[in-house]
């Protein structure tokens, strides 16, 4: 090991954000997963008045009017009443938003939007399929599966219809041969 600096993730998109050339931008930095001492420490100088991200370099970014950050967490365990005192907080139970309004979301996305309009037939098998498929699919996963992280139901909706989407081919969704000759036995095949 040579203890030698080198630039992490964070430091990468906090300089573009923070150097963007699009002044009237806005640029929202997500951080997701769980709050760790030593990194949520080290946030203090960003979330205070300085306003400035201080790499081990003794660099500092300085973080632009138009750049938010966002920590999704599951608790706070590991911060401290400092850097608590310094984010705005909103608590959303996992149960607040029922996994159907995902599926409404994902059923509105502009490909299949446009696949019910010139197909609504198969468009209607999808739906049908997935609805018929989706409680079964989560009872397999909380009682079959090990889970190394608690999952939310509507994580493992999320991840379900993401995978289903590349199984799909969402790049195909629109090409009318493919639509006509394999689209509801790819969907078949995929819900047995």
């Amino acid at each position: 090991m040579s203890k030698e600096w080198t630039e992490g993730v964070l430091g990468e998109v906090f300089r573009r954000c923070s150097q963007s050339v699009f002044a009237d931008q806005r640029h929202c930095i997500i951080f997701d997963g769980a709050v760790s001492t030593d990194w949520i420490e080290n946030m203090n100088t960003v979330l205070d008045d300085n306003k400035k991200l201080c790499l081990m370099n003794a660099e500092s970014i300085p973080m632009t009017n138009m750049m938010t950050m966002v920590f999704e967490v599951d608790d706070l365990q590991y911060a401290s009443p400092a850097t608590v005192s310094r984010c705005g907080m909103v608590y959303v139970p996992n149960n607040t938003l029922p996994y159907s309004a995902l599926l409404h979301s994902y059923y509105a996305n502009p490909l299949f939007s446009q696949l019910n309009q010139k197909h609504p037939d198969i468009m209607l098998h999808l739906q049908e399929v997935v609805d018929a498929t989706l409680s079964k699919t989560l009872h397999f996963v909380r009682t079959k599966c090990k889970h190394y992280q608690p999952l939310s139901e509507n994580h493992i909706v999320s991840t379900l219809l993401t995978l289903l989407s590349s199984l799909l081919g969402h790049h195909q969704l629109l090409d009318m041969t493919f639509i006509k000759s394999q689209l509801s036995e790819k969907i078949d095949d995929i819900f047995p």
